[in-house]
């Protein structure tokens, strides 16, 4: 039986993509064991000192005030932005510190992000573990993270996150990859990764019986005015683009909007900015919902009253709020960027787009052009044929077993 340790500097209580990944490998914990390796799980909430903080309501005055300026300081702050960056180079200590007191000997370790990686490489590493590392990204490593602080960009800060970038991915043992894109572009900046990369492209569990029950009933006794049912998950960001989907639709004529609502779901720098736009604009105060934060056990009946899904992201890996939007039958817009294209079939089950405001003002002004319901019938068939977890769950298995091969001759 060989040990599998997976790390991640998270609680399993985030709604994040990774820790949801995790999550579900944890609870194949059975699967795994059959399969000769028995997978432990070090988080956040692993740590002896952690004390859950508080959730503060996102719309209290202060905190909305709080979000603004950080948010203007990390587009114009290159101090800001620094600390920011140097925040999150120690933020892995905590958790690798931990983990290294406990003198753990396992057979490999699965990171589940980029800098625990490294900073485990560099001062934590046992001789004889092998290591894996989920970068969670179109493979373009920190692009993310710098879309933040563009005030780092061209500068030392950039060329040293390039460096840990180089360094982890010369030092991994097997380098999995979410995305076929994301494999792509690792192996045309890091020749050194040839032989090393293996596809474990995101998916997750279906439904269960009592869910799809759950959500008929929700479709038979909701009666909308609005024919066009959006809506849009995940953090609340201008990565995210949910603020271009607002603009959008303040855009399109009345004869148009009336038949537009927009759900947003999630929290997020960008909800304040959203909800002061809403409020200069009183015509999108019945159009538009921000519905917070959801447990991600629940999101489901959130989707239910819906019947398209839109993300206008700029960035991405292969995006789980897609996914569940696969996995409910709902036609997709979003954009040609990253991992996206591989979840939608141009007018088949959804409509690509540029991560641009005329663009999708374009198509919302054309919304009654496209047969919606039948995109999202064939959204539903993709998520059966390719992205229900128990073929990630296979996967994961063989990027386990990839790792081995070499150390086993």
């Amino acid at each position: 039986m060989k040990k599998v340790d997976v790390i991640m500097t998270a609680s399993l209580d985030s709604i994040i993509g990774p820790v949801q990944t995790i999550k579900r490998i944890k609870n194949n914990y059975e699967f795994f064991k059959e399969n000769g390796y028995d997978v432990n799980i070090f988080t956040s909430d692993n740590l002896p000192t952690t004390v859950a903080a508080k959730v503060r309501k996102s719309n209290l005055p202060i905190v909305a005030m709080m979000k603004k300026i950080a948010m203007f300081l990390s587009k114009h702050s290159w101090l800001y932005s620094w600390y920011r960056i140097r925040h999150l180079f120690k933020s892995s200590f905590p958790l690798l510190n931990y983990y290294s007191s406990l003198h753990r000997n396992p057979d490999i370790i699965v990171f589940h992000s980029l800098m625990d990686c490294y900073i485990y490489l560099k001062y934590f590493k046992i001789e004889g573990t092998k290591i894996a590392c989920f970068t969670h990204c179109d493979g373009l490593l920190f692009k993310m993270l710098l879309l933040f602080y563009p005030r780092l960009l061209g500068g030392c800060v950039e060329r040293k996150l390039a460096d840990i970038a180089d360094y982890v991915m010369s030092n991994v043992d097997v380098k999995p990859c979410i995305a076929k894109i994301e494999e792509k572009n690792l192996l045309a900046n890091y020749p050194q990764l040839n032989g090393k990369t293996c596809l474990v492209v995101n998916a997750i569990d279906d439904l269960t019986d009592e869910q799809k029950k759950s959500i008929l009933k929700i479709k038979k006794n909701y009666d909308s005015p609005f024919k066009y049912r959006m809506v849009s998950t995940g953090s609340v960001q201008r990565r995210k683009g949910q603020f271009t989907i607002v603009q959008a639709m303040n855009d399109l004529p009345e004869n148009i909007l009336k038949d537009i609502h927009l759900d947003i779901i999630g929290d997020g720098p960008d909800r304040a900015v959203i909800e002061d736009y809403i409020l200069n604009n009183p015509r999108l105060q019945s159009h538009v919902c921000l519905l917070g934060s959801v447990k991600n056990t629940d999101v489901f009946k959130k989707l239910a009253y819906s019947n398209i899904m839109i993300l206008m992201s700029v960035n991405e890996g292969l995006p789980i709020s897609l996914i569940e939007g696969l996995r409910s039958g709902l036609a997709l817009i979003s954009t040609n960027v990253s991992g996206i294209p591989e979840l939608i079939n141009n007018n088949v089950n959804g409509k690509l787009l540029n991560p641009c405001k005329e663009e999708l003002v374009d198509l919302l002004y054309h919304i009654g052009d496209y047969a919606w319901d039948d995109m999202g019938k064939s959204s539903r068939k993709l998520f059966e044929d390719y992205y229900v977890f128990s073929r990630m769950r296979n996967d994961y298995l063989n990027m386990l077993n990839k790792a081995f091969v070499k150390y086993e001759k």
